[in-house]
């Protein structure tokens, strides 16, 4: 899951299409009924398969790991 800002002139498809997913799927991980109806500022949680919260998770135990003496 990614965390995307609505910029001036997003659309759903837009960002659907930049991350790899379909407007129903940011649509739905928001509680949007309306997909034409986003704002400026609006923080959206986009699903997307290139985003790997495992990986994320591995690399901060490891600087954890690191930085204790």
């Amino acid at each position: 899951m990614v965390k995307y800002i609505v910029q001036r002139g997003d659309t759903l498809g837009t960002i659907a299409a930049k991350y790899d997913t379909t407007v129903e799927a940011i649509a739905k991980a928001n509680g949007i009924r309306n997909p034409n109806v986003i704002h400026k500022g609006q923080i959206l949680r986009v699903p997307s398969p290139h985003y790997d919260p495992v990986v994320k998770q591995k690399h901060q135990s490891m600087s954890h790991y690191w930085n204790k003496e």
